[in-house]
């Protein structure tokens, strides 16, 4: 998600800073240039739908629901990013939650697509960068057609606050132990249980999941340049699997996120452009939602380094890594499952 990092930072804009700034601070917001605004999203429109069609018509790759070969990559998510990202760099300057909103939109739309069975993880993820890199050459390449005034601003323009904030995350996530598999297409397990008369493989697998989260930061002391925050979330991550036997789609296991985290946050203002830090800890429940008996309720330990560039004095982005370790009983077996995730997140935070 870099390529949304650089097209936002690309059109940003700011608030006018108070009165008790420095006059050579003050940052006005240039008027729209329609022109150019136009030649941006021709362009975006032209590279994303060229690539889209010929990855598509060369690579083949067979849906997960065996519909047919054009899995690879996710059309919908290129769409949703690259129109998601023009429509952050148009709309975000005049109130900074349209960038997390669109953020939001892409991410859900994108997720879905492996809720549905029609793509991989992989497909989705490959749709996301093309449709966002797409609109970031269109607003480099409509700049230079139709030159103008910068919108965005010095790092000297920029206040940055600080405090209660809302933040949309995208997570790439990787996860490794094991679950339940009631069908297994082009595999069998050599271990597994049997309930009520049935055969239920255990597969210790690797899995990859798509995932979105909100977040809300609330400070537990007085506002300053570092303090600690209360950090409750609410998400949802799609996984496949992958197999020893090769790539394998057995069905999508979707989780449901609540926790909350203690947080502590610093922000940076120096002469360079104003960034912030944040690392956390904290507790949640999962629930998975998938077709088998059993406790589908999960217990979680999560953890979490941030970093993000202001682009305004409300808004920044930046990535995230996260560190996870769930543990739940499948099919009210005797033994817990135990597993670890590792995920890397793009995460869009507005200060309000």
């Amino acid at each position: 998600m870099l390529a949304y990092v650089l097209a936002v930072i690309s059109a940003s804009a700011t608030e006018v800073p108070d009165s008790l700034a420095p006059p050579d601070t003050v940052w006005v917001r240039p008027k729209l240039d329609k022109k150019r605004m136009i030649a941006s999203n021709l362009i975006s429109l032209g590279l994303n739908t060229g690539t889209v069609q010929l990855i598509k018509h060369n690579v083949h790759k067979l849906r997960p629901d065996g519909s047919n070969y054009n899995s690879m990559p996710s059309r919908h998510a290129a769409w949703a990013w690259n129109l998601g990202t023009r429509a952050a760099c148009q709309l975000y300057s005049y109130n900074p939650l349209w960038a997390s909103a669109c953020q939001l939109g892409a991410s859900i739309i994108s997720e879905q697509r492996m809720m549905a069975r029609q793509h991989f993880c992989s497909d989705v993820f490959v749709g996301s960068v093309i449709g966002a890199s797409a609109a970031t050459v269109g607003q480099v390449l409509g700049g230079l057609v139709f030159p103008g005034p910068k919108r965005f601003p010095p790092a000297s323009a920029i206040h940055p606050h600080e405090g209660f904030s809302i933040s949309v995350s995208t997570l790439i996530a990787f996860a490794n132990e094991g679950m339940i598999a009631e069908d297994f297409s082009y595999c069998t397990p050599d271990e597994g249980a049997i309930i009520d008369g049935k055969f239920y493989p255990l597969v210790r697998e690797k899995m990859f999941g798509y995932g979105t989260y909100v977040t809300a930061s609330i400070p537990i002391q007085n506002e300053q340049k570092n303090y600690f925050s209360i950090d409750p979330m609410l998400g949802i991550t799609t996984y496949q699997l992958f197999t020893a036997y090769g790539e394998n789609y057995l069905c999508p296991l979707t989780r449901l996120d609540l926790g909350a985290m203690l947080s502590y946050n610093l922000i940076y203002r120096g002469p360079k452009r104003p960034s912030y830090g944040s690392a956390g800890i904290g507790i949640g429940a999962s629930h998975l939602f998938y077709d088998l008996p059993g406790n589908k309720w999960t217990y979680k330990v999560m953890t979490k380094w941030e970093f993000g560039l202001y682009c305004s004095d409300r808004l920044a982005i930046g990535p995230a890594l996260n560190i996870n370790f769930y543990r739940f009983r499948p099919l009210n077996l005797d033994d817990n499952v135990v597993y670890f995730e590792f995920g890397f997140s793009f995460v869009t935070r507005v200060f309000l």
